[in-house]
């Protein structure tokens, strides 16, 4: 061939397009094929028909979805047989009909939250962790229970046990449909990547302080951003109008959708939320790539998915502050008022008169009147002091003299009581033990564990022990049944308590197997089920304020307001509390002062000792008219002032500033002396 014709089919060649473009299309054909060639053959998968994987999709996130499951063998329904996983291969294989699984014995009947950390190795040391114990898929229901009860033997010889799932920090129940058992086969299935946690019926393991401890731990941080980004994750809502509250009678029940920082409770600024917004975008785009289809059938790799997927809503609930809760309900208040005429001897008669009236309402300002027994008032404006006194004096009726709640102190459960049904009583003291929290009274921290579980859970999901009962004859009853060594014993225990037996509808046979059990349904039915009536209506009243809601939704953070606290009130406490107001450093007075200001520290730590005839609650109460912190603090915050008129030989205070005035003393045992004296003998508003 001439170099002029070759020079001239290589111009036609170069100026075809359509010449050109076959070419690159071949060679980008063949570049591709070989990189998932490569790729595949790194991860040992099957390339499957070629001409697959010659077609790639259009645009967009199916795009992730194809190669994500291309190059890692994800298995979808429409697909080629190439794409396998190798959990394929896993289930024709023949599976091992034992299997091991971690168990956990939790402490008690109440606890709720997974161990960790400090807890669990608690419960490790008190051997309560058995870290692989063998179950066989071919058990029943009844031999998976009797194998977990043998590997705790001797703490579970009596007890009743519940098996329970970790779902996040949280403990619940499996969620079984009718009929099915949680026998080997289920168990396995449920718990593939999970501890087994068993709950007893009873307390086999004093824990003290260190429950607060394991709150702690469960606790997971967040940042800032994020916990200002938890209106984000819940719908926004108005708060409801304040007229609309206003016209509320004492019987209505309280709604629950007062301001709180839960579910369509939560407002913030507009432009966290449309920030957030953004990123909950961001976010389900992520979670869409990942849709059921495209996830493997390997068990391990789902269960890192669903882990890593958790909704962060308990996260933010846990990381809530008690103020952080409890102040959207106090923004609920309105600015009206309603007026208690209170008398001290008789203080549940003038509060069931005020909280009767047709302009009651929660939500209104306490304005409270005391009078003597003459029937003169006392002449006082309530700016707080009087208000914190009788939620204080109708705290400790409602707990002691009432007649609705038994049980020793700190552990009070409802009683039952045909007058305070009759009178609606139980209403009017679940509306004050609300009202007292978000008015800045007392918390009512006096009903027992048992019951503030029953107002978060429910009283169905309740699990009562014989220890629960407060009268003292059938509680030993109960004892006697399920603490019976031997089947004469159980018969005279049975006959003993024929008639709890009776009253509680319990009709059917009574052996060694079943005692335990027994004991429970007669405990849950005497504490609980026999006062259901009176319950309802309690749970009712602690609507008012939006206060049962939020126990329900914030039980670790408010269960410390109904039930007694672990910690008690210290001198170093009150010293922390109070402010001290001193005069210029270097005059004569300071000098003076500085003195006195000794002395009171020593007075509270002689307090805290019981060296003094005065408490540290009684302190509290003639400054500030209540006898503990509440929940959202003292305003104005407590103070120390001195007296320097020598006119002035006992303290002075002034509850509605909470302050409290020292006489200025040259020896700490005539200061001891007039402190016990004037606070013994002050019965109003801080003056003896």
């Amino acid at each position: 061939m001439e170099g002029g014709n070759v020079r001239e089919v290589m111009e036609r060649i170069i100026t075809d397009q359509r010449l050109l473009q076959s070419l690159a299309d071949a060679v980008n054909q063949t570049q591709r094929r070989n990189v998932d060639i490569e790729v595949m053959g790194q991860f040992n998968r099957n390339t499957g028909d070629e001409a697959s994987c010659s077609t790639l999709p259009n645009t967009g996130c199916s795009n992730a979805i194809y190669n994500l499951r291309r190059n890692f063998g994800c298995k979808r329904r429409g697909l080629g047989q190439g794409y396998s996983s190798s959990s394929a291969l896993r289930k024709n294989s023949r599976e091992s009909p034992t299997f091991c699984k971690e168990l956990v014995l939790l402490p008690d009947n109440t606890f709720s939250h997974v161990p960790r950390r400090g807890m669990k190795a608690m419960l490790f040391g008190n051997g309560h962790v058995v870290s692989a114990l063998e179950f066989n898929v071919s058990w029943d229901e009844q031999a998976v229970f009797e194998s977990i009860k043998n590997a705790f033997s001797e703490k579970l010889s009596s007890c009743r046990i519940e098996i329970l799932l970790g779902c996040h920090n949280k403990l619940v129940k499996p969620s079984l449909t009718p009929g099915q058992k949680l026998n080997g086969h289920m168990l396995k299935k449920i718990f593939t990547q999970r501890s087994i946690y068993v709950r007893p019926d009873r307390v086999l393991l004093e824990l003290g302080g260190k429950r607060a401890e394991n709150s702690d731990e469960d606790i997971i941080d967040v940042t800032e951003a994020s916990a200002l980004s938890f209106s984000s994750v819940q719908p926004s809502v108005c708060v409801e109008n304040t007229s609309q509250r206003e016209n509320m009678s004492s019987k209505s029940t309280f709604a629950d959708d007062h301001s709180l920082p839960s579910e369509s409770h939560i407002c913030r600024s507009e432009s966290v939320t449309a920030k957030t917004s953004v990123c909950e975008d961001t976010y389900r785009n992520y979670v869409d790539l990942l849709d059921t289809g495209s996830l493997s059938d390997d068990s391990d790799l789902n269960e890192a998915i669903s882990r890593s997927l958790v909704d962060i809503q308990p996260m933010l609930e846990e990381s809530c502050s008690l103020k952080e809760i409890l102040k959207p309900l106090e923004n609920s208040l309105s600015s009206e008022v309603v007026r208690y005429n209170i008398t001290r001897r008789n203080v549940w008669d003038g509060t069931v008169r005020a909280m009767s009236r047709p302009n009651f309402s929660p939500t209104k300002q306490m304005d409270i009147k005391f009078t003597d027994n003459e029937g003169i008032s006392e002449g006082a404006v309530d700016l707080g002091g009087p208000k914190r006194e009788f939620l204080r004096l109708v705290l400790e009726y409602v707990r002691d003299h009432s007649g609705m709640f038994e049980g020793p102190q700190g552990k009070k459960v409802l009683a039952c009581s045909i007058a305070a049904l009759k009178g609606n009583s139980y209403f009017y003291a679940g509306q004050l033990m609300a009202m007292s929290i978000i008015h800045g009274g007392p918390p009512p921290q006096f009903l027992s564990p048992v019951l503030t579980e029953a107002l978060i859970c429910g009283p169905d999901k309740v699990i009562v022990s014989a220890e629960d009962v407060a009268n003292e004859e059938i509680r030993s009853q109960i004892i006697l049944i399920r603490d019976a060594s031997s089947e004469d014993a159980l018969e005279d225990a049975v006959s003993k308590a024929s008639s709890i037996l009776a009253l509680s509808g319990c009709f059917r046979r009574i052996d060694m197997q079943n005692r335990g059990e027994v004991a429970i349904d007669i405990a849950s039915w005497y504490v609980l089920q026999r006062t259901r009536a009176a319950y309802e209506s309690f749970s009712e009243g602690l609507t008012a304020l939006g206060m049962l809601n939020a126990l329900k939704t914030y039980p670790v953070q408010l269960r410390c307001l109904f039930v007694e606290s672990i910690e008690r009130l210290t001198a170093e406490h009150l010293e922390n509390l109070f402010k001290v107001h001193l005069s210029e450093a270097g005059s004569n007075k300071y000098h003076g002062e500085c003195i006195t200001l000794g002395f009171w520290r020593d007075y509270l730590q002689d307090a805290e000792l019981k060296l003094t005839t005065v408490s540290l609650e009684e302190v509290l109460v003639f400054v500030t008219g209540s006898d503990k912190i509440p929940a959202l603090g003292f305003s104005p915050a407590p103070s120390v002032e001195f007296l320097h008129d020598e006119d002035h030989r006992f303290p002075i205070a002034n509850t509605c500033e909470n302050v409290i005035r020292l006489p200025l003393k040259s020896k700490y045992e005539y200061f001891r002396k007039d402190m016990d004296f004037g606070i013994k003998n002050s019965h109003g508003f801080g003056r003896p």
